[in-house]
């Protein structure tokens, strides 16, 4: 009986830590949020951008109360784009904009990612 309660959970201890180590993008991304901040698109995983291999590009949005507004105390909303690039078995964060509301929220709603074409130049 011993033995079976130790080979229980020395299976359940093994699958928990395969489970850690096949993240999915949207557990990265939640993981690097910023403060205060939640995720607000679907996180986008490419395969291959501009050279770098799995790539995810997160969006998060942060509420904030601004106190420089006439009347003073206006909630207001941003949206802050990251590309998340894996390094060394780590991720680095790249802010690539942040998108401030314009007396209405900001929503994403498509993403578009210039592609590389390579082509041979022809002499004419």
């Amino acid at each position: 009986m011993k033995h079976a309660a130790f080979f229980c959970m020395g299976l359940f201890l093994l699958l928990s830590l395969a489970g850690t180590a096949q993240d999915t993008p949207a557990a990265i991304a939640q993981r690097l949020k910023p403060k205060g901040s939640g995720i607000v698109h679907d996180v986008i995983r490419q395969e291959n951008l501009w050279g770098f291999k799995n790539v995810l590009i997160a969006f998060y949005e942060t509420r904030y109360t601004d106190s420089s507004t006439n009347p003073p105390g206006q909630h207001r909303q941003y949206v802050e784009a990251f590309l998340l690039i894996p390094v060394n078995g780590s991720y680095k964060k790249i802010r690539i904009d942040k998108y401030e509301d314009d007396n209405v929220d900001t929503r994403i709603e498509s993403v578009f990612l210039p592609m590389q074409i390579r082509t041979k130049r022809r002499n004419s």
